[in-house]
């Protein structure tokens, strides 16, 4: 974003022929999310590894809170969509935003500053916290690579993500967690253009269009609590129909978990924003690979989470 709060000609016209998920987090959302975890920045190195160098409302957030923070050093990588394609130009490459809370330097790069990029790897290594939102149709492969990579990381996503392959072994294991928040799992994101197919219902107060983005939390490896209830609906064979060959028992909404069935349930994606006390997760039903499908009487379900019954403490894992 330029300091008037518009955005470059260059970034929306790439954005007006690129069919993509990426929408702008609103300034307002970076900071409800950053709010609860305000205390453990100090001394650190972060790192904005999918947020368009220093135009994005995490860059002005982190520079304009930068010594509250206490933050050790500030980098934010500038992707290019263009490096090494067929149109590529010679300025097409990325580059680096630094900030250390006095001076704001730039530097060019090689390759094109995405986050899985040489450049983008380097400063992962380097890093003690990373903070985003990355594009949700890469989130299989960008929260892994920041397990792995044994940082920090506050970052917006879609819960429809921790059931991946990759990223459900972390979910389980604790060391991936939805952020605390209310239970609602919707939020509002900057269009990076004027859409020609939907009415636009918001605008931020630039004037901007926004869309509404089910699904989306903040996704972290930092300590927290998630929002749990307790079941209280009795088991009904009519409503927890069994999935055929299998003795797991359907539950068709979080409100139909019953209280009083101790073999296995599918459990819908739902549960993720707000987890039933007594339960724990151990695996995934749907139409990924090597997933079973949940089927009754032939006919296929929706994906689910698979749970029995067990202690399970979510983000106990978490740092």
């Amino acid at each position: 974003m330029t300091p008037d709060g518009s955005m470059s000609n260059r970034k929306i016209s790439h954005s007006r022929h690129v069919v993509c998920d990426e929408y702008y987090t609103p300034y307002s959302m970076v900071a409800e999310g950053i709010n609860p975890y305000r205390d453990r920045f100090a001394g650190r190195h972060v790192l904005l590894n999918t947020n368009d160098g220093d135009w994005s409302a995490f860059w002005q957030y982190m520079t304009g809170h930068y010594h509250e923070l206490g933050l050790a050093s500030l980098t934010s990588l500038e992707y290019c969509a263009e490096h090494a394609t067929l149109f590529a130009g010679p300025a097409d490459h990325g580059r680096i935003h630094r900030y250390d809370g006095v001076r704001h330097t730039v530097e060019d790069v090689m390759d094109s500053g995405g986050y899985d990029s040489p450049t983008g790897r380097r400063e992962l290594a380097r890093a003690d916290m990373v903070v985003g939102n990355p594009p949700f149709s890469r989130l299989g492969e960008y929260l892994p690579l920041l397990a792995d990579s044994d940082v920090l990381f506050l970052v917006v996503g879609n819960l429809n993500a921790l059931c991946y392959t990759d990223v459900f072994p972390l979910f389980r294991q604790g060391r991936i967690m939805p952020a605390v928040h209310d239970g609602q799992t919707a939020a509002w994101f900057i269009l990076p253009f004027e859409p020609d197919h939907a009415t636009v219902r918001r605008r931020d107060n630039l004037g901007r269009p926004m869309i509404r983005v089910s699904r989306t939390a903040w996704l972290t490896n930092l300590r927290t609590k998630p929002v749990m209830f307790k079941p209280a609906h009795l088991y009904d064979s009519k409503v927890n129909r069994t999935y055929d060959g299998m003795t797991v028992v359907d539950c068709p909404s979080r409100n139909l978990i019953p209280c009083d069935w101790e073999g296995r349930i599918g459990a819908p994606a739902s549960v993720l924003s707000r987890w039933p006390q007594g339960w724990r997760p151990v695996g995934v039903l749907g139409q990924g690979p090597g997933m079973v499908r949940p089927c009754i009487d032939g006919r296929e379900q929706f994906r689910r989470l698979l749970l029995e019954r067990g202690s399970w403490r979510p983000g106990l894992h978490a740092k």
